[in-house]
Formats: structure tokens, C-alpha cells, sequence
């Protein structure tokens, strides 16, 4: 059997999805680097379904969802830039929620999504893609280095009792 790929912009069909995929994928990279409580909090704050929702319909972000024999594989994000880092780049866009179900990695969908995110942020004109990857994370680290990010620095994620910290990679575009 042929296996189909698909990666398209995320409908209204998608967000239910794509808010769980997001929050389970964040507590399982994060789950260390958080107090409980604060964890919790914060995915139910920005992984509910709606929250999610309103993100993607925001005009200045992009996301795209992947699929493999229609079923959903996994997303991505581009947004603003909410990097100190990257503040200081005019033409930078911040990418955010790689997000794969975990029987997904490992197959070259993550690398679809990044290079389909990377093509989109070069046609809008964006000279530099900035991410913040957990420093317990280092499979993603890789990852990204091996798609040729570079480790610029690190930033600490504040929120509420919690700081982990994540290195901030970069990667020229044009």
C-alpha cells in the first residue's frame, strides 16, 4: 500500500486535534522543566481548543497541518517573533509547535512541515527563522542543527513559579 502525504493550512475540522497533539507533545517535552501546577495551567491556557482556535485564525501567524492517509500526522507554526533574541532581526518570523503524534516521528513529516513553514517565511519576505527548543530536549535540538539552525543563545520560559530554559536557535533564510 502507497502511503500519501498531505500538508494543508488547518480548518475548523482540525483544531480539536491539533489542541490535543499540542498539549500532550508540550507536557511530555516540558514535564521537567515546570512545576506541576504552572504546567498545567499554561497548557490549559494555550492548548484548549478555542485558545488554539483563535491563534489560528489571527492573521499574522500561519500554521500547517500534515497527514498521512488522511489521517492527521502532525503541525506547525509561524508567528511574530517572541524572542529576545530576535527582537532586534525586523525581518525575522519565530517558528513554534512542531508538534508530531509520536508514532509519526521519525518518517520525514516533521522535516515536510519545517521545510513547507521555512518556503512559506521566504515568500512573506522573512530573512531569519528564530525557535526555542527545551535544553532537555536534545533530539530536537538535533534535529533543527541538522536542518541548519544554529544555537544563538538561551532564554528562560517565565511563567508563573516556572523557568526552563530552552535554547534559542536561528537559522538565515535569504
Amino acid at each position: 500500500m502507497e502511503t500519501a502525504v498531505s500538508i494543508q493550512q488547518p480548518d475548523a475540522a482540525d483544531y480539536n486535534w491539533m489542541a490535543t497533539l499540542c498539549a500532550d507533545q508540550f507536557y511530555r517535552v516540558h514535564e521537567t522543566g515546570f512545576v506541576n501546577e504552572d504546567l498545567h495551567w499554561l497548557i490549559d491556557y494555550k492548548f484548549n481548543p478555542l485558545a488554539l482556535q483563535e491563534d489560528i485564525e489571527t492573521a499574522e501567524n500561519s500554521y500547517w497541518v500534515a497527514f498521512i492517509n488522511q489521517q492527521p500526522a502532525g503541525c506547525v507554526k509561524l508567528g511574530p517573533t517572541s524572542l529576545s533574541l530576535a527582537k532586534q532581526h525586523p525581518k525575522a518570523i519565530e517558528l513554534s509547535r512542531l508538534y508530531l503524534f509520536a508514532h509519526i516521528t521519525g518518517h520525514g513529516i516533521g522535516k515536510l512541515l519545517l521545510l513547507t513553514a521555512l518556503a512559506a517565511a521566504i515568500k512573506m519576505g522573512y530573512t531569519s527563522c528564530w525557535l526555542h527548543v527545551y535544553i532537555e530536549n536534545p533530539g530536537a535540538r538535533r534535529f533543527y542543527e541538522r536542518e541548519g539552525f544554529t544555537v544563538v543563545g538561551t532564554e528562560q520560559l517565565l511563567v508563573k513559579n516556572s523557568k526552563p530554559e530552552g535554547w534559542v536557535m536561528m537559522k538565515t533564510l535569504v
